[in-house]
């Protein structure tokens, strides 16, 4: 279609086919994503014992693979409750009386409310029921806000930066900065455990000034195809703590190490381990999890004053305020750093002091052992590159022989030596075997060898007594 004065050729409406084969790119990458076709058939198969209609593709894939295996046993429970009891679970209404009598069971038995949530939600994901106007199994829902009011729901404890410091002190004495890093990092930018631990290089933008002097962390980027739990991408967070100033210029020396791929190189069990071997080691009072470190960083900004409530609610990337609530407890951070004894509260000041300098020395050489590795790796590479075959002995032709007498080339692992066709007379040779060849104008021509064994074994020819004899024939 032509524009009308005008020799070029207008667009068309929605734009070239690009974003057409970027979208099938896009569904090829989400089918690589989607449960395994076992899973998916159990989630059909527990759907029929419900009398519910089987969810299609996309809504399986809405949860993820791990939660559906938590909901599967959760709903097994559930149907064994309910066969057990000898009830009927051919409608809803059924389903939700022989609920709310499990979730009564489990409080009187000293359950945990959680389960009872997690069982709710599996059979709404299993059968979706609309959330709005009617309410979905009315009597499960009234029973587990009546437990929720005898026995109000507990969040995790937020762990005080003094601790944070001292654990992180002890990897980095231990030889382990990533491990050290990674912790302080999971404190300074309010990272989930596996945020942090799935971060690449790619995702640490350095500062670029005058315009900006600390650098940021981009989560999720969506060219990795990759979303957050509440599958958002691109979530921007600036490591401009006044006080953790030093860990923007450690990230940014460990990204340019790395260059591609993860930044931290460690599995998550081992991460782990250490996290609790070291505070074995610094003897605290309470052990913390990892998780707790996103309680720990709203906590003490709000307490020092270093962000207000709207910033921290941002740099936390919570939609509610109720999540919020959730996470910032600044009282409760002034609770954890009174358990500890004064020795141990002088320990961890010094090491929260002594730790910008510690962690440089020791990721320092650490990017060092990293690049005597590659250099290591590099040069091995060389060696075995070297070691392709290599033009070893040739017999070359004069102008008058060039006719009648074709370039025989034999390969080993170095040049050796030239021989001439006309005079016969070997040039410099750093080997210790020499060519002989006889020849007339229109004959054959014997050059007998008496080779190395490494181009023995490359010519695959059949040797006796240290020599071998090859027949050049005329071209």
């Amino acid at each position: 279609m032509v524009a009308r004065g005008s020799g070029k050729a207008r667009p068309p409406l929605w734009g070239p086919t690009e974003p057409r084969q970027s979208s099938r790119a896009r569904s090829a990458s989400a089918t690589s994503k989607a449960l395994s076709p076992e899973l998916g058939q159990k989630v059909r198969d527990m759907a029929m014992r419900f009398s519910c209609r089987a969810p299609n593709f996309l809504t399986m894939c809405s949860v993820q693979e791990i939660t559906w295996k938590r909901y599967l046993s959760a709903l097994h429970l559930l149907h064994l409750f309910l066969t057990s009891a000898g009830r009927c679970i051919g409608t809803l209404d059924d389903v939700d009386a022989g609920m709310a009598d499990m979730v009564e069971d489990s409080f009187f038995a000293g359950g945990v409310r959680a389960e009872a949530q997690v069982t709710y939600a599996a059979f709404l994901a299993l059968c979706p029921q609309p959330m709005k106007g009617a309410q979905a199994l009315p009597r499960t829902v009234r029973a587990m806000r009546a437990w929720q009011r005898f026995c109000p729901a507990t969040t995790r404890a937020p762990a005080p930066w003094m601790v944070v410091a001292a654990m992180a002190h002890a990897m980095v004495m231990r030889g382990l900065p990533t491990e050290a890093l990674m912790t302080l990092v999971m404190f300074s930018a309010y990272l989930r455990p596996c945020e942090a631990w799935n971060l690449h290089a790619q995702d640490i933008v350095p500062p670029c000034p005058p315009m900006s002097w600390t650098a940021a962390i981009n989560l999720h980027p969506e060219e990795r195809g990759v979303t957050s739990k509440t599958f958002a991408t691109n979530e921007s967070i600036l490591m401009d703590h006044p006080q953790h100033t030093f860990l923007s210029l450690e990230l940014v020396r460990l990204a340019a190490a790395v260059k591609t791929g993860k930044l931290f190189k460690f599995g998550i069990h081992h991460y782990n381990n250490v996290f609790r071997s070291v505070q074995r080691e610094i003897g605290l009072p309470v052990m913390y999890v990892p998780y707790q470190l996103r309680h720990g960083g709203p906590s003490a900004d709000r307490r020092d004053g270093v962000r207000p409530l709207a910033e921290v609610k941002q740099r936390g990337r919570w939609a509610s305020d109720s999540s919020l609530r959730r996470y910032e407890a600044a009282a409760r951070l002034q609770k954890e750093e009174a358990r500890l004894s004064p020795q141990l509260r002088r320990f961890c000041l010094s090491a929260s002091a002594s730790l910008p300098i510690n962690l440089g020395q020791s990721l320092s050489r650490h990017l060092e052992s990293l690049e005597s590795e590659s250099s290591s790796l590099r040069s091995s590479r060389a060696r075995s590159t070297s070691r392709i075959l290599q033009p070893s002995v040739a017999i070359v032709a004069t102008p008058s022989t060039l006719t009648t007498l074709p370039t025989r080339t034999y390969y080993a692992q170095r040049p050796t030596r030239l021989l001439s066709a006309s005079s016969h007379t070997p040039t410099a040779c750093s080997s210790g075997w020499a060519p002989r060849a006889s020849h007339g104008p229109g004959q054959d021509v014997e050059a007998a060898l008496v080779p190395p064994p490494f181009v023995t074994r490359m010519m695959g020819s059949m040797v006796s007594q240290g020599s071998v004899t090859r027949t050049l024939k005329r071209s």
